[in-house]
């Protein structure tokens, strides 16, 4: 739909990627679940009530001008990141896509690696076992 109202290359190129994902995931024995749901990231019960441990997390957080934290907050992404502790585990590996003013500071997180997709950064992170 956000291709026939806006006809941005982008919405193109997310449409293919999709496409490209299912074609790799029928190859394969074994089919991912995926969950995908609405939750406040800055309360921690949110994740650890959805009863569920995950492989990959990938957060597209709030930045510029069309979104905001609710309460914005400094530390809103470090927050997040702890409020999902409880769904990570030793192999998991979370991405967290931001603008360049966000920064990653959350020392329970190793950084496994940072590049820029665009005006995005994406910083891939594993969390560190205590």
């Amino acid at each position: 739909g956000m291709i026939g109202t806006f006809g941005k290359q982008s919405h193109k190129d997310a449409l293919q990627s999709i496409d490209r994902l299912v074609r790799i995931l029928q190859d394969r024995p074994f089919v991912p679940e995926i969950y995908c749901f609405t939750a406040d990231a800055l309360d921690k019960r949110a994740f650890c009530d959805a009863g569920i441990t995950t492989d990959i997390v990938i957060a597209d957080v709030p930045y510029g001008n069309l979104s905001t934290w609710s309460g914005e907050k400094a530390d809103a992404v470090d927050l997040l990141l702890d409020s999902i502790k409880c769904v990570v585990y030793g192999n998991s590996v979370t991405a967290v896509v931001c603008d360049k003013s966000q920064k990653v500071r959350n020392s329970s997180y190793k950084r496994l690696e940072r590049f820029k997709a665009g005006k995005r950064v994406v910083e891939v992170l594993k969390l560190i076992q205590t």
